[in-house]
């Protein structure tokens, strides 16, 4: 049994720290003296102990050099042997390397790019590689920790199975993002994996809110069979749902709806005026009262239950009042993805730094450059090197020190300038400051 009394399969705890399950008890492999250790079950209980008193640090040094005392004591009193097979390849990578690559497996689209919130829509004419195996072990030299796959459809590609296979075998943590269309076969093959999470898109509930914003007739009925599937056979599954004029008033239905289907974790995302998202946005884009009302509710609901659903708001940032006390204008660097060591695949092999802003963000080719030369020009980006400063609608602006600059691609989009105001941003926090 693992981490809370469950099996474990696998545990990424950081770049250098990482368990295994096997049949004589648990591998840890430490990346960063590329050495692995065996633990056997009494090992193991004494690391779940350690673990549990440390969970919020795992990830940071001071954390790692505690690990290591700790290693030291389990391998004095032979409770943790050193192995001489290493069993997976391991290496040592750069801090600066990207945490997370969202690889957009196909331009090919089960919905042919028809939703009309889909901010993808302007990607539909690109190419695709067709040996994806060979970019899959390309990606392994970035070093990463997360992987999304997405498209597209990435379920359309017959080979996906073998794909994340690859990012198993090297303990790295795979999300499918998938619209859950008529795709039982090739998802049955997914391997069902600790690492591995399958995210499906639910736009609304009942099925007409879903199938008018995704124009194609049953495509709710799809998607929850997909759910339905996947909760079943107990893949890690999540929901994703873009907030719109037509699911607003929704969101509580939809909230009991995916209860009822026991989903365990819900992504509620803004909609982004990008591609179909750009040309609905005035008809598509709710008030943003309406928004936030409505998400507290559902979370109101949600937080009198004793196993409550997670639900995941990206757009909002927790602990924005308290950011805004150390925010010093003089020193904010702005730009989309800032500080998130986040790159993006595109389905020809190209590489960029944000998936909405192509041609600025360029940074290579996964098959022409190796990482080094990647990560030389993401961290050189002209973007990157906007300051609040630069910006002149945000340096007289009094919610500049909750959105922090905001989005350099939204603010592109709606203003027509990189310069411009984040006006999403501008009015999430500017009804936080009035409300909250």
């Amino acid at each position: 049994m693992g981490i809370g009394g469950k099996d474990i399969g696998y545990i990424v705890l950081n770049r250098y720290i990482k368990i295994r399950e096997n049949r004589n008890g648990y591998s840890l492999y430490n990346i960063k003296e590329k050495k692995k250790f065996h633990l056997n079950k009494s090992g193991f209980f004494l690391l779940e102990k350690f673990l549990n008193k440390r969970i919020e640090e795992i990830r940071t040094l001071p954390y790692f050099l505690k690990f290591q005392q700790f290693l030291k004591e389990l391998i004095s009193n032979n409770i943790v042997s050193i192995s001489r097979n290493l069993g997976i390849p391991i290496k040592i990578f750069p801090a600066d390397y990207p945490f997370w690559v969202e690889w957009l497996i196909t331009a090919k689209c089960t919905h042919n790019y028809n939703c009309l919130h889909c901010c993808y829509s302007n990607l539909k004419s690109l190419k695709e590689i067709e040996d994806s195996k060979t970019v899959a072990k390309k990606l392994l030299e970035f070093g990463l920790y997360n992987i999304i796959i997405s498209g597209g459809e990435p379920l359309i590609r017959k080979e996906l199975s073998e794909i994340i296979q690859i990012f198993i075998e090297n303990v790295i943590r795979v999300q499918v993002d998938t619209a859950g269309w008529k795709n039982g076969k090739i998802i049955k093959k997914i391997p069902n994996d600790e690492l591995v999470t399958i995210q499906v898109s639910l736009d609304g509930a009942p099925a007409k809110t879903h199938n008018i914003l995704r124009r194609k007739e049953d495509s709710f009925n799809e998607a929850v069979r997909t759910i339905k599937s996947l909760i079943k056979e107990r893949y890690r599954v999540k929901v994703s749902t873009v907030l719109t004029t037509l699911n607003v008033y929704e969101l509580e239905d939809m909230y009991n709806f995916l209860l009822g289907l026991n989903v365990r974790r819900w992504i509620i995302a803004p909609l982004r005026p990008f591609g179909n998202g750009l040309t609905n946005y005035k008809r598509l884009h709710p008030p943003i009262q309406s928004q936030l009302e409505s998400i507290k509710k559902a979370i109101r609901a949600n937080n009198e239950l004793s196993n409550p659903m997670r639900i995941d708001i990206p757009y909002i940032i927790d602990n924005y009042k308290k950011l805004s006390k150390d925010f010093n204008i003089n020193n904010f660097d702005c730009g989309s993805d800032r500080g998130n060591r986040g790159i993006h695949l595109l389905p020809d092999g190209n590489l960029v730094g944000c998936i909405y802003l192509l041609k600025e963000t360029s940074i290579g080719n996964i098959l022409k450059e190796n990482p080094s030369q990647v990560i030389k020009r993401l961290k050189n980006l002209d973007l990157w090197r906007i300051r609040i400063e630069d910006l002149p609608l945000c340096k007289e602006c009094k919610f500049v020190s909750f959105c922090q600059g905001g989005c350099r691609a939204v603010a592109l989009s709606l203003s027509g300038s990189l310069l411009g105001c984040d006006q999403q941003s501008k009015e999430i926090y500017k009804w936080l400051d009035e409300n909250e």
